[in-house]
């Protein structure tokens, strides 16, 4: 179906898997650390933004940003 696009997962991904990958959501700390994941394969459901902002303010309070 992708390629009906002209979008070629193999020739981008130089793979012939045909994965497509999984929408994800990382915090990150000043130092480089991950804090905070959200990661679903199914595209369809995301993490809801209130979740991920109460995660942010979280993490802004352990590292004092």
């Amino acid at each position: 179906m992708y390629l009906e696009y002209g979008v070629d997962l193999e020739a981008a991904s130089g793979k012939k898997h045909h994965q497509l990958p999984v929408p994800s959501v990382f915090l990150v700390d000043a130092g480089g650390t991950i804090r905070w994941v959200y990661s679903n394969p199914n595209y369809e459901i995301r993490p809801d933004n209130a979740a991920i902002l109460k995660a942010a303010r979280s993490l802004a309070k352990t590292t004092g940003n």
